[in-house]
């Protein structure tokens, strides 16, 4: 999920880097026919767990799929993502439905109350960008900014052909689905969800005004810079991807404040950690598929894993 929550232009541009690379901006992936995005294993008497790192959206038609990823897949009974995934975003949409009316709605609030003309104009033009149809334009009008922040900020991608029924992860639950594999997910859609529904509410407005003043080139190299970033991972170099996230973790001003490198990734790493320990201490093969992000840099889930004396290597 896209998260961009900064008080200036500058955090806002450098919190572009660490969405795109979440959401799959590099969908790269297309020009790598043969490339392989990084896949590590764990393995004790009893146990296999294969880990990949994965991209949210992507265009039609990309070739992601390398012989190791599907090896692991054809072996795993158990597939484990972020959140327990439906096979089509028409069914997480709805899945989501009933919490998008707890977290999401303003109907006494409308945005445009809270929105300066030039706002307005700009909100209109990004959401153009994404070819958002007039009803649900008119319908982000009563949803909370953090809403209309993530779609502000995917309409670039959207514009560009990335789509999230193309994303690795849920092609991966189809995939598992069909061999009768079991999925699940590390954390909830409710928890995910208030990550970004916990956020102040003036801090959400702030953040989208500002996100809606980013100059369109500047949105698009930052981007590209973190497309290359992923063009890198997607052949198996993780270096370009540890870079940006150390770089997160080191400078608070350069992340996604209010959601500190913390709470958005250490944190939910060392649950995660905890989670596949008791899944290596009982038995069988396991695929876990979570953003590239949480596997490199301080405090990964591999880092996490190490402190109680479970390593992985490189499959």
């Amino acid at each position: 999920m896209l998260s961009c929550f900064k008080t200036n232009i500058r955090r806002v541009s450098t919190s572009l880097v660490v969405a795109a690379i979440q959401l799959g901006a590099a969908g790269f992936l297309s020009s790598q026919a043969h490339a392989e995005v990084p896949i590590w294993v764990i393995e004790d008497a009893d146990s296999t767990i294969y880990v990949t790192g994965t991209v949210h959206m992507l265009p039609e038609g990309t070739d992601w799929r390398g012989d190791k990823l599907t090896a692991a897949l054809d072996e795993a009974s158990e597939l484990w993502l972020e959140i327990p995934m439906q096979g089509s975003m028409a069914d997480m949409q709805a899945a989501a439905a009933p919490l998008m009316m707890k977290y999401a709605l303003s109907p006494d609030m409308p945005l445009s109350s809270r929105l300066t003309e030039e706002d307005q104009q700009l909100l209109a033009a990004s959401l153009e960008r994404a070819d958002m149809s007039e009803q649900a334009r008119a319908s982000l009008n009563y949803m909370k900014p953090w809403v209309v922040l993530q779609a502000v900020g995917m309409a670039p991608l959207t514009e560009a052909g990335y789509d999230a029924e193309q994303g690795i992860d849920i092609q991966l639950v189809r995939l598992a689905t069909e061999q009768g594999d079991t999925v699940h997910g590390f954390e909830t859609l409710d928890e995910q969800i208030q990550f970004f529904a916990g956020i102040p509410d003036e801090e959400q407005l702030s953040a989208l005004k500002d996100l809606l003043h980013v100059p369109e080139e500047e949105t698009d190299r930052m981007i590209a810079l973190a497309g290359s970033a992923f063009t890198d991972w997607a052949e198996g170099n993780t270096t370009g991807m540890k870079t940006l996230f150390t770089a997160w973790a080191e400078d608070e001003d350069s992340a996604l404040s209010p959601l500190p490198y913390d709470r958005m990734v250490s944190q939910r790493n060392a649950d995660w950690a905890e989670q596949i320990k008791d899944m290596l201490d009982g038995q069988g093969v396991h695929l876990i598929a979570v953003g590239g992000g949480h596997l490199v840099g301080p405090d990964s889930v591999f880092d996490q894993l190490e402190t109680q004396g479970i390593s992985a290597s490189r499959f």
